[in-house]
């Protein structure tokens, strides 16, 4: 990859000026520091196990974020724009929030070009500033003349956010993402969480990665073995991520990773099971075979590595990579429950308003049992207008703080 960016630099003819925008993916990050010297800014880096292991650790701790940022990353539906709105300049972001119908402000870009995901409301547009928004397409933001929908009061539902508790997670199988899985769940976990990585290769020396308040283990054992899953008391954990063995094609890595979550679907239906089960897949043509498996959610890493690098060559704004890489925000799925009352219609206006009185952004929702092509289907940016009944296990899709 390195010679093949130094080629490209090399080669350029004398009339491209800064050459053209290159993309690389980059598999280990210990390179980027000689990507980033012989670029010299003019490449922008996709670093696949970092990639893979955020939206890995999301959707281990909220079953269907990864439906969300697929949609994000691909070309099919939604998508982040940055937009420049001449009509907002020296307004307050609250304001540009209030404009637009069907599409949803997340965050501003600054001239330097860094961008402050949800703002506080209070932030002041400059000329030079420009909207990050959630739509289905460019066309859709258009600041809206007609009055917003009002905010149904008597729907909200008056829930504080839970408290950040300790909770116990437990790796099936190694992979590249691994060290940086283990980095990522520490930054998420509450003090005196724990992880247990169960695999036949050693994952990762102490000192190697930084963990955080995690306190990490290994076992040495083979995943697909039903004893060894029986003997590992999966009751107790909250977590269960499992990832395809490093060393193997991705077909045969994919098989093992069936074998394992095919146990636990089993050993799940013959008792309790509390934790919820996200997987990685290498290959996206074993996605329906995972559906069989029943898991509550699955990563295929080469799909979404895929998308980000198609997405980083269409354009250099780079907004989706933007926010999965931002320090102080996440998405999350919570309950509608802690946001509106359940069993009566409510508009979407109410359910952001809701969440804006949280200090969050709501972006979406899902109907629990609500399906497209066989998966849980997520509603982006709907109409202010639109009007939904929640029941119980339907979910919110918020942009909060780390912290809440």
């Amino acid at each position: 990859m390195l010679k093949s960016v130094l080629a490209i630099l090399r080669n350029r003819r004398k009339d491209d000026g800064e050459g053209p925008h290159i993309v690389a993916e980059v598999r280990d990050a210990r390179h980027l520091p000689v990507l980033r010297m012989v670029g010299k800014g003019r490449v922008r880096p996709v670093i696949a196990a970092e990639l893979i292991a955020r939206v890995t650790v999301q959707a281990s701790r909220q079953a269907g974020l990864s439906l969300v940022w697929t949609d994000l990353l691909d070309f099919d539906g939604h998508e982040l724009y940055v937009h420049k709105e001449p009509q907002l300049v020296g307004k307050t972001f609250a304001d540009a929030l209030a404009r637009y119908d069907e599409a949803i402000p997340i965050g501003v870009r600054r001239p330097d070009g860094s961008v402050v995901f949800n703002p506080p409301p209070s932030l002041r547009l400059g000329a030079d500033d420009a909207l990050v928004v959630l739509a289905i397409d460019d066309g859709a933001i258009t600041p809206s003349e007609q009055q917003a929908p009002g905010v149904e009061a008597d729907a909200i539902a008056a829930v504080p956010p839970a408290p950040p508790v300790p909770e116990r997670t437990i790796i099936l199988g190694w992979s590249d993402a691994g060290p940086t899985l283990l980095a990522q769940l520490g930054r998420h976990a509450a003090p005196g969480s724990t992880v247990t990585v169960v695999s036949s290769r050693r994952p990762v020396e102490a000192g190697v990665v930084d963990v955080g308040a995690l306190t990490v283990e290994h076992r040495s054992a083979i995943t697909t073995d039903r004893a060894v899953l029986e003997a590992l008391e999966l009751t107790s954990y909250q977590h269960v991520i499992v990832l395809p063995e490093q060393g193997l094609s991705p077909n045969d890595a994919d098989a093992r990773t069936l074998v394992t979550l095919l146990h636990l679907r089993d050993m799940a239906e013959h008792g309790d099971a509390p934790y919820n089960v996200v997987s990685e897949l290498r290959d996206v043509r074993n996605r329906d075979l995972a559906e069989e498996s029943r898991a509550d959610d699955y990563i295929v890493s080469d799909r979404l590595v895929s998308l980000m690098l198609a997405q980083a060559s269409e354009s250099a704004d780079m907004t989706a990579s933007a926010l999965l890489e931002a320090p102080d925000v996440d998405l999350r799925l919570r309950p509608a429950s802690d946001y509106v009352v359940q069993g009566r219609p409510v508009t979407f206006a109410t359910v952001r308003g809701a969440a804006e009185a949280r200090g969050e952004l709501a972006l979406g929702y899902f109907i629990h049992g609500d399906r497209d092509e066989g998966r849980a289907a997520v509603r982006l940016s709907p109409a202010r207008s639109t009007a939904i009944t929640f029941a119980a296990r339907d979910l919110v899709v918020v942009l909060a703080g780390r912290s809440a």
